[in-house]
């Protein structure tokens, strides 16, 4: 019984921005990168990436977000394209 509470409890810790996507493989980027423009859209964070500026004149949180939205969700051994980027809509046209 603990255990379907404790299964219980940690979905309704759960924030609806979770995003639940696949990383970013060398196979899958077509796939990876429809589910996670619909997640920003739902989030309201593909502005960031459609404003196409090269570096931003300053973080804002929905860089901060978007950017790490990107990073998270790419496997390991690709993160080396990404990693010299300076903001979220750099990562995006990156990959």
């Amino acid at each position: 019984m603990s255990s379907s509470s404790s299964s219980n409890g940690s979905q309704a810790a759960k924030s609806s921005s979770n995003l639940s996507v696949e990383k970013l493989t060398e196979e899958n980027y077509k796939t990876w990168r429809m589910k996670l423009i619909t997640w920003m859209k739902k989030e309201d964070l593909m502005k960031v990436i459609n404003l196409g500026e090269k570096d931003p004149p300053a973080k804002t949180l929905m860089d901060v977000r978007a950017g790490a939205a990107i990073t998270l969700n790419i496997t390991d051994n690709i993160l080396y394209i990404i990693e010299e980027c300076q903001s979220a809509s750099t990562m995006w046209i990156a990959i």
